[in-house]
């Protein structure tokens, strides 16, 4: 009776104890999942803050992915074999061009062009690195004649300014509308036309503001405690602005977080990295996604290739850009702050994936276009505002290399995104990071059919002149009808 009585005592004692654990599991994952959601909007609420987000704090920190790598094996095997399906990708090619072409670089040639190619947009990228260097003696030159007459000399040089922004911007479209370079030289020639002007707006606004309003290292408020140190009272000199211009961020500080040396084995690895990656992207635009015709069957294909491709293009082209060049440079020049992105693929709301998915690009429109509009339109429109003077700029870097505008990222982006912009996660963070995820993809693969789509109907129904008009009018459609009696 007494083993009886002690068997049913036992038994009581475990099924309450499992039914305790049951209802703790069920309210840790509760709370994690409120602790998420309480996490981001704390970060969405910081971020949006004019004490802490114009003024980002650069420390010692490496990408994620390789935080990731070097602490979970799990990811790193994942990662490797990414890496090999790239390499397959790069040997296929080889075999394909050898077959087809008798050369086994087409692919590359096909985006860079040809040496001559090559050579022209290096003489322009130096063009454009002089006019940013005149920008530093400029500046002191309106720090030092301000002190006579400050209203006219400001004035002055705020138009100097604005002739250099859109006197690179018309010479910029004049060499591109001039000469027929390849698409992707076309693009590289964009991307550092607008890098060099938000870097040389970065460095004025910084230093005016100490002009105009000074201040000591030693105050216990004001910008000696906002930037920690990575700012001093007086104007940056020439090399520490030369070193902004080529190190990978978009905001000037006088002093960055660095590293002991350069560690060339890395800088050879990431260069490779970034030459494979490279190549991939360009295999899969031009060899799986590209229509080969008009017809509908071959439209059809093209469509169901994106939908699956799209999301797995955007990835490479993420890996090529934002991990490995941007590290290559940042072991080039010793550069400690890696956080060019953040875990993006985690979100669980629109508003912190537009952050965290390219912090450099984030950073300068949160520090100079987000917090200027919002003293003057509110929070809610200053938010719908710099979305869409975003999309216009990515419009404007994808119209150029293409030679025609279609306002898709826009429509995407700045019309149905800030719908979703405003939602908040779901209680269940893993169902909302899935519908983040999905959007995403969906968003992408639009994008991208709808790009090529137009580009291969200009190339299969041509044309009869290029006008102005034929620039903005869309030809897919017309096409897809002509090619489809």
């Amino acid at each position: 009776g007494i083993v009886m009585d002690n068997h049913k005592l036992v038994h009581k004692v475990v099924q309450q104890a499992l039914r305790h654990r049951s209802v703790s599991t069920q309210s840790n994952g509760h709370m994690r999942a409120n602790s998420s959601r309480k996490t981001e909007e704390s970060e969405e609420s910081r971020s949006n803050s004019p004490e802490n987000g114009c003024r980002r704090i650069f420390s010692v920190q490496e990408t994620v992915i390789d935080y990731l790598i070097k602490r979970d094996p799990n990811f790193q095997a994942i990662h490797d074999a990414f890496i090999i399906h790239l390499l397959l990708f790069l040997i296929f090619t080889f075999v394909k061009d050898s077959y087809t072409v008798g050369r086994m670089i087409s692919v590359y040639r096909s985006g860079f062009g040809s040496s001559k190619d090559v050579i022209n947009v290096l003489v322009m990228e130096g063009c454009l690195l002089l006019l940013a260097f005149s920008v530093h003696p400029l500046f002191k030159v309106w720090v030092f004649i301000r002190r006579s007459a400050q209203f006219l000399v400001d004035i002055t040089f705020i138009l100097l300014y604005a002739t250099y922004v859109v006197g690179t911007l018309i010479v910029t479209l004049y060499v591109i509308s001039r000469y027929s370079y390849p698409r992707l030289m076309v693009f590289f020639i964009v991307i550092e036309q607008f890098r060099l002007t938000m870097k040389s707006y970065s460095f004025i606004r910084e230093n005016a503001y100490k002009v105009l309003y000074p201040w000591h290292k030693d105050d216990t408020s004001g910008p000696a405690v906002w930037y920690a140190g990575q700012m001093s009272p007086t104007v940056g000199s020439f090399s520490q602005y030369c070193y902004f211009l080529f190190c990978p961020t978009l905001l000037y500080r006088d002093h960055y977080p660095r590293t002991p040396s350069i560690r060339w084995y890395a800088v050879i690895l990431y260069f490779a990295q970034f030459l494979v990656t490279v190549w991939c992207c360009t295999f899969i635009v031009t060899n799986v996604l590209y229509p080969l015709t008009m017809k509908e069957s071959d439209i059809m294909h093209s469509v169901m290739l994106t939908v699956l491709m799209a999301f797995i293009s955007v990835l490479v082209a993420h890996t090529s850009i934002l991990y490995a060049y941007l590290n290559m440079w940042s072991e080039l020049l010793c550069f400690a702050d890696r956080k060019f992105y953040d875990d993006w693929w985690a979100c669980t709301s629109f508003s912190s994936f537009y952050r965290k998915w390219n912090l450099l690009v984030h950073d300068w429109i949160h520090s100079y276009v987000y917090l200027d509009m919002k003293k003057f339109l509110g929070k809610r429109l200053a938010v719908f505002s710099t979305i869409l003077v975003s999309s216009i700029v990515h419009e404007y870097m994808l119209a150029m290399p293409l030679g025609f505008v279609l306002p898709v990222v826009t429509f995407l982006f700045a019309g149905i995104g800030m719908f979703f912009y405003v939602l908040k996660p779901l209680a269940i963070r893993r169902v909302s990071n899935l519908f983040i995820l999905g959007c995403f993809s969906i968003g992408t693969a639009i994008i991208i059919f709808c790009l090529l789509m137009e580009y291969k109907a200009r190339e299969y129904c041509p044309l009869e002149e290029n006008t102005w008009a034929n620039l903005w009018t869309p030809q897919a459609p017309s096409c897809y009808v002509k090619s489809n009696p």
